[in-house]
């Protein structure tokens, strides 16, 4: 079964192909991130969340991480996943 999930917001649209990517999508223009970062910043954001919740060997709860991860993006955007990671656990358990 292929999915493709298309979200049109603001005159753009953006297609996913999982529903984790567009969770994600929602609690970061919850955050306003778009309008923080703009829509390529976005794009990479639901990448990244994407890549740290699928590839952590935890139960993530994906919406904190989302939230964690929208406040802050600047020191957190280039880090590795596993330094991500790190200090979301440091601070939430």
């Amino acid at each position: 079964m292929k999915l493709k999930i298309t979200i049109e917001y603001e005159n753009q649209v953006f297609e996913y192909q999982n529903g984790y990517q567009a969770y994600i999508f929602d609690y970061a223009i919850e955050n306003e991130f778009d309008k923080k970062y703009g829509f390529e910043e976005l794009k990479r954001f639901v990448y990244r969340v994407g890549e740290c919740y699928l590839k952590d060997s935890n139960s993530t709860p994906l919406g904190t991480l989302t939230d964690f991860m929208a406040q802050n993006w600047e020191s957190l955007k280039e880090l590795s996943r596993y330094d991500i990671l790190d200090k979301f656990y440091e601070k939430y358990i």
